[in-house]
């Protein structure tokens, strides 16, 4: 195979990687931290997946940076990899729902990007409507691993948001 191929079987794998995830996120039915959330109100599973989000170590989850508010309609954010590998991340490429991005769950806007070891990628969000929450979840070693940016403010030169962390084991 040349060079060509490999990358497109490459990027067709990992798509379809993906697509399995996302496919297996819909259907995990889990909260953050607590098996019985499904059967919670909303705002009570939020509520329980804020409470333990704090328990998380962010050092082994991606981080989000430098959010920034270019125009009226998108947002960026850099993205670091804290891994000694190269790993593949998923982001709504639309702002969210709190409860949707710390579930993974009810996201139609999903985009894949690979992103090196100890390397920063930064992508760009657009607006939706009332939702208010950014998000990239990876899969490593069985858990999906999602980091959330809520409450954001900001402007061309810089931005604030509140980060949580979730996971949650893939079945």
């Amino acid at each position: 195979m040349n060079v060509k191929k490999i990358n497109k079987v490459r990027l067709l794998s990992i798509v379809l990687a993906f697509a399995l995830f996302a496919f297996a996120c819909a259907f995990v039915g889990t909260s953050a931290l607590n098996a019985d959330a499904a059967a919670l109100p909303e705002e009570q599973a939020v509520a329980q997946a804020e409470e333990g989000a704090s328990t998380r170590n962010p050092t082994t989850y991606l981080n989000l940076l430098n959010l920034k508010k270019p125009n009226s309609s998108t947002w960026t954010v850099e993205v670091y990899n804290p891994h000694n590998e190269t790993l593949t991340f998923m982001y709504n490429q639309r702002r969210a729902f709190l409860n949707d991005i710390a579930g993974w769950k009810s996201l139609s806007h999903l985009r894949a990007q690979q992103i090196g070891p100890y390397a920063t990628v930064t992508i760009t969000i657009t607006n939706n409507g009332t939702a208010s929450a950014i998000g990239v979840c990876m899969l490593k070693d069985g858990i999906f691993m999602v980091t959330r940016g809520s409450n954001m403010s900001g402007n061309a030169s810089s931005g604030s948001m509140t980060i949580n962390y979730y996971g949650f084991v893939a079945h």
